[in-house]
C-alpha cells in the first residue's frame, strides 16, 4: 500500500468529521504545519489586523459617529485615503495605474464619488426587513469608462443596516451630510 493510500484510508476510517479526520491525517504527514484551531486564529488575526493598519491617513478603516434624528449611530467603514496609501505602498501596477488616471484629470486631481444601493439578501419580502443593508461604495470618477463599469470599479464603504439607520432615525442624506474629515 502506498502512502498516500494509507492517509486516504485513515482519513476515511476515523470516527470523526471527514474535514477534521483529513487535516489530521495531513498534519500528522508534516504536510500541514498548524491545526485547523490555530490555521483559524491566524485567519482570524490577519482579517482584523488589516483594517486596523496605519498610515499617515490614519487606519484603513474606522468607525465614524453619525447623529439621526432619534440618536447616534456608529458607523464602521474604509478610509479611502489610507486605503489607497496603504494599496499604493503594496503595489507598483496600481500606482501606474492611478497616475494615469490622474493625468487624464486636466487639474491633475482624483474625485471620490460615493453610491448608495439598498440590498436584501435573502428573503426579499420578509416584512421585518431584518436583513436590509443601506450597502456604500466609493469609485474614482476619473477611472476609465471600462474599470468602472466593472464590479471591481466601485469598493465598499460600508453596509449599513437599515433597522439601524430607521432606528436613529437617520436618513441616507444625513448619513453623508456627517462629511468625515477623511473624505474631504
Amino acid at each position: 500500500m502506498k502512502r498516500n493510500d494509507e492517509l486516504l484510508v485513515r482519513a476515511v476510517s476515523d470516527s470523526r468529521s471527514a474535514v477534521k479526520s483529513v487535516l489530521d491525517a495531513l498534519r500528522d504527514n508534516g504536510t500541514i504545519e498548524c491545526s485547523v484551531r490555530e490555521g483559524r486564529l491566524r485567519a482570524h488575526k490577519s482579517l482584523y489586523e488589516l483594517p486596523a493598519t496605519q498610515t499617515p491617513f490614519g487606519p484603513i478603516a474606522l468607525t465614524t459617529k453619525v447623529m439621526g434624528m432619534k440618536g447616534a449611530l456608529d458607523i464602521y467603514h474604509v478610509n479611502p485615503a489610507a486605503f489607497l496609501y496603504h494599496a499604493l505602498v503594496l503595489s507598483r501596477s496600481l500606482c501606474v495605474f492611478l497616475d494615469a488616471c490622474q493625468s487624464s484629470n486636466p487639474e491633475g486631481v482624483l474625485t471620490i464619488a460615493l453610491y448608495l444601493d439598498e440590498a436584501t439578501p435573502g428573503n426579499q419580502n420578509r416584512p421585518d426587513r431584518g436583513r436590509a443593508s443601506q450597502c456604500c461604495y466609493w469609485t474614482i470618477l476619473e477611472f476609465p469608462p471600462w474599470f468602472i463599469s466593472r464590479s471591481c470599479g466601485w469598493l465598499p464603504f460600508a453596509f449599513v443596516l437599515c433597522a439601524e439607520m430607521i432606528k436613529a432615525k437617520l436618513t441616507d442624506s444625513m448619513h453623508w451630510m456627517a462629511r468625515p474629515d477623511h473624505l474631504l
